[in-house]
């Protein structure tokens, strides 16, 4: 398991973090069996100029995560962060609504913001790598998270200064995005003409 990796893997933390520290591991695995269900192709596949191929939904994952890392951080870094050894936690209905809005199948369309833009598709091997790597972080991330307050300290987004999730919503939020764009990546993939599914 991922988190086995993790050397101060903590056996039990506030119920919040311990839903987010297993969901952001399914969404690893997710990522590391796609990767390697379909072929170098169908990795690339696009079905026309301008739209993600499941390499382009994973650089999107990859630098999403990479940006929400940064913001998270800088809350349970922060000297001002309010602590709590409380078990349950109150989040605003709207943020709840929007985690909620990011699952899939997708019903709501969204523009991703330039700040999550994919860079060039990288190989699929050094995608695959850095998938990993933050995935790694975020749970390091989700454990030193454990002595804070979720509902009072508030990440913000990287895409504006005006948008605030609890800290204890960010790693469901990022989970779900996830599942969003790899169920995108998944049925990219899967509609890949047949000699592309043929390639090596």
């Amino acid at each position: 398991m991922i988190g086995e990796t993790v050397k101060y893997y903590i056996e039990e933390m506030k119920p919040d973090l311990e839903l987010a520290r297993a969901e952001l591991e399914n969404t690893f695995r997710d990522g590391q069996q796609l990767a390697t269900q379909y072929s170098e192709a169908q990795w690339l596949w696009t079905p026309v100029p301008g739209v993600w191929s499941a390499a382009g939904c994973l650089e999107h994952l990859n630098q999403t995560n990479r940006e929400y890392i940064s913001a998270i951080r800088r809350v349970v870094e922060s000297a001002d962060a309010e602590r709590s050894t409380s078990g349950e936690f109150r989040y605003g209905l709207l943020e709840r609504w929007f985690v909620k809005s990011l699952e899939p199948p997708v019903r709501i369309k969204l523009k991703a913001p330039e700040v999550f833009a994919p860079a060039a598709t990288k190989s699929r091997e050094t995608s695959m790598a850095e998938w990993q790597r933050i995935h790694l972080e975020l749970l390091a991330l989700v454990e030193g998270s454990e002595p804070f307050h979720l509902a009072r300290n508030k990440v913000t987004s990287p895409v504006s200064h005006h948008i605030r999730f609890s800290l204890g919503i960010v790693f469901p939020l990022i989970a779900a995005h996830n599942r969003r764009h790899l169920y995108q990546a998944r049925q990219l993939a899967a509609r890949a003409p047949s000699s592309a599914a043929a390639s090596p």
